[in-house]
């Protein structure tokens, strides 16, 4: 894909440049019944902006005027929103996609029965504020307080006293609401009372045509995100605590900042160190080195309390672990027949690792490649890792259904195996 219009699209949701510009042929909607088609020539589509209405019975949601219609299957194929996971009747997690598309309202955002758990921001955006249900945002707004208020005393050596006496002019101010409301006074009109408010769509596709009505559709064949806000903060950790899973959320110090970790039911998350491979809270900061630096992806109330849905640090190495091997970036190039990939093996001796393919209608799996072993400068006990091929024989890039990556250590054989899906880490 190398059309400048649909790469910018696609950059909205994250997508690789690679992706072809034709993804998907057609697509069932929410009823189950009316299937679409890709309408020719091609119209690419993309949105990044406030979500302002979701509609649940068609599965659509809406931001800056754009309609997005989530349908279940794209070629046959279920698809869901990215970031999003609830708990089944099993207790398993589960994406939110068009057949439970309702899960991703508000209303939501209440407390767990086993857990503390909460959303304390709205999806929808500040400019339909008044349309939101008085009952879920006061619940925000005490979820909020329980929060910061469960965390906050681990934390106050590590605060400056500007800071601390911002949060608890925020705090204060956002009970008085929450008072008020209880005894019938209007509530908080932006979510926890803060001034910030509002979720993100962020997709891209194509249109499709309904073949019998002619009825168009923006569908997003090529990626669909939606998630609180996208803040960043990126500095020293100068406090933490792990918390514990019925009363205290795991928090930490970002710079001069106050971060707790998402509690929304709605939206997943985690800590990942290096090689991008997931951590406990414990382990992570147990083992993170001084001064080094952390990044933190979420949602900012105010400009007090950071929730971070996505934490990282690729200088954090679990040393009870054994070996450690992660991908921090994978990039396919489906037009240019090519793909890349980096990442970090947690030894510096001995060590090999080789990578296969499984592609669509051919049976096996590729004879292994070598991938480049370096030394990390940053991390003198570990490896980085990385593979680029470009039109290599016997390889089609965009019929790549799995990779199979394997680890060797001389002396010992193979001691690490893992198979990625493609449609996962892409």
């Amino acid at each position: 894909m190398k059309s400048s219009t649909l790469l910018a699209a696609c950059a909205l949701v994250g997508v690789s440049s690679g992706l072809l510009a034709q993804n998907g042929l057609t697509a069932t909607l929410k009823d189950g019944i009316t299937t679409v088609q890709v309408k020719l020539p091609l119209e690419p589509w993309g949105v990044e902006g406030p979500i302002t209405h979701v509609d649940t019975k068609n599965a659509v949601v809406v931001a800056q005027g754009q309609h997005c219609t989530i349908p279940l299957t794209i070629d046959g194929l279920p698809i869901g929103i990215d970031g999003t996971a609830v708990l089944d009747g099993t207790g398993e997690r589960v994406t939110i996609g068009a057949d439970n598309i309702h899960l991703i309202g508000d209303g939501q955002a209440h407390l767990g029965d086993a857990e503390l758990r909460g959303g304390t921001r709205s999806l929808f955006s500040y400019s339909v504020g008044l349309q939101k249900s008085v009952a879920v945002m006061q619940r925000m707004a005490v979820n909020h307080l329980n929060f910061v208020q469960a965390t906050l005393p681990f934390h106050l050596g590590a605060l400056s006293a500007a800071r601390q006496a911002a949060i608890s002019q925020e705090i204060f101010s956002l009970l008085s609401e929450v008072q008020r409301a209880q005894l019938g006074a209007a509530p908080p009109t932006s979510s926890a009372g803060t001034g910030y408010t509002g979720g993100t769509l962020k997709a891209a596709g194509h249109v499709f045509v309904d073949p019998v009505t002619g009825n168009e559709y923006l569908i997003p064949d090529l990626g669909l995100v939606v998630e609180p806000a996208e803040n960043v903060l990126l500095g020293p950790i100068t406090s933490f605590d792990a918390g514990n899973e019925s009363s205290i959320p795991t928090s930490f110090v970002l710079g001069d900042m106050l971060c707790i970790m998402n509690q929304d039911p709605r939206f997943g998350g985690g800590i990942h160190g290096f090689g991008m491979v997931p951590m406990t809270a414990h382990d992570f900061f147990a083992n993170m080195p001084a001064d080094s630096a952390t990044t933190a992806i979420g949602y900012t109330l105010g400009d007090n309390v950071f929730y971070a849905i996505e934490v990282t640090n690729d200088m954090v190495l679990d040393q009870n672990a054994g070996l450690v091997f992660g991908i921090e970036r994978w990039e396919f190039d489906d037009e240019g027949n090519a793909l890349s990939m980096e990442g970090g093996v947690s030894e510096t001796t001995g060590i090999s690792v080789s990578i296969q393919f499984k592609m669509t209608n051919v049976g096996g799996w590729t004879p292994p490649l070598a991938m480049t072993v370096l030394p990390d400068p940053l991390m003198p006990t570990c490896s980085q890792v990385e593979f680029e091929i470009e039109n290599f024989p016997g390889i089609t890039v965009p019929t790549i259904e799995k990779i199979r990556i394997r680890v060797f250590k001389a002396g010992q054989g193979k001691v690490f195996q893992e198979v990625y899906d493609r449609a996962v880490v892409e």
